[in-house]
């Protein structure tokens, strides 16, 4: 799928500022830092459920980040670029950055197919009735997905969502080492600032509740369909989030999802004028777009049936 970008327009569009991403890496953290010292000045139960509120919107954040540098998005030259999206991006969310960025371009590949490793996240598979698509959701809202990940990890000994690896990769195994240590860092910090209280209770439960909720509803809904044989051009589409929803569900710009896989050497912060240049070269926008992922969600929810199999399994 391509938009009528011109191919100047695309170059340009395309140029990765470091001072741009430097702002994401400051504005995302200093939320998180600023939400911490205004939950410890007020010192209220209230506080600091509002304060892993916010958080939660931050990890999300992070996690995107982590996309954007996945696609070398983020930073020049790329060494930069991939040790800040682990280590201050991906690992703090608990996500396998080599690993997972051979998932995810493998993904922007064969998105729609059964063998697209994200396909378990948005196929119908256990999911094709009304109750067990909610049951699913409210599992991972009740912090299914961290159970999941743990499990893999040290049971199973590999990410959740497995893919094979090149020789100059780094094993998943040692990914998972500096994810703990990551998690460890961040616990000292916690522990030094507020208490040892603070990671279990501010970071890590937004992160395995709200978080990813958050997440894998994105990821279910924007490549979904109520067929899984539909065709790819059914399964890309950019949304229209409020603002307080795209902060939870789609920041730095992830609403811009079809044209994302249109032109992935866009960076997120460009994709809003890339989505202008594009209408501007047609006269009309010219990618599929749908309302925001909540609605979207509600949408699909009410055109499943109640109980038992899809009409087409029955």
């Amino acid at each position: 799928m391509q938009t009528p970008l011109p191919i100047d327009s695309l170059r340009r569009l395309s140029r990765v500022s470091n001072v741009r991403s430097a702002l994401d890496l400051v504005l995302t953290w200093g939320v998180i830092v600023a939400a911490l010292v205004a939950a410890r000045s007020v010192d209220r139960w209230w506080a600091y459920a509002a304060t892993a509120l916010v958080i939660a919107s931050r990890q999300s954040a992070l996690s995107n980040l982590a996309h954007d540098a996945w696609h070398g998005l983020c930073f020049v030259p790329r060494p930069i670029n991939n040790w800040i999206g682990a280590w201050l991006y991906a690992y703090p969310v608990g996500i396998p950055f080599h690993h997972d960025r051979r998932r995810h371009l493998a993904h922007h590949k064969r998105v729609g197919f059964r063998d697209d490793p994200d396909w378990v996240n948005y196929s119908n598979t256990d999911r094709e009735n009304r109750a067990r698509l909610i049951r699913f959701l409210a599992g991972r809202l009740l912090g299914s997905l961290l159970l999941s990940t743990i499990w893999n990890a040290v049971v199973r000994r590999r990410a959740r969502i497995a893919v094979g690896g090149g020789r100059d990769d780094i094993p998943v195994g040692a990914e998972w080492l500096r994810i703990a240590a990551s998690q460890a860092a961040l616990a000292v910090v916690g522990a030094l600032w507020l208490g040892v209280w603070a990671y279990p209770l501010l970071w890590l439960l937004p992160l395995s509740t709200v978080a990813a909720f958050c997440t894998v509803v994105r990821a279910f809904v924007e490549h979904s369909t109520e067929d899984d044989e539909a065709p790819i051009e059914h399964r890309l589409r950019d949304y229209l989030p409020g603002r307080i929803e795209a902060a939870w569900f789609s920041p730095c710009h992830f609403q811009f999802h079809a044209l994302h896989h249109a032109h992935p050497s866009i960076p997120h912060y460009r994709l809003p004028a890339a989505k202008a240049a594009a209408t501007a070269a047609t006269g009309r926008y010219p990618l599929a777009t749908a309302p925001g992922y909540l609605r979207s969600l509600a949408a699909h929810l009410r055109r499943l049936p109640d109980r038992g199999p899809s009409p087409r399994q029955s």
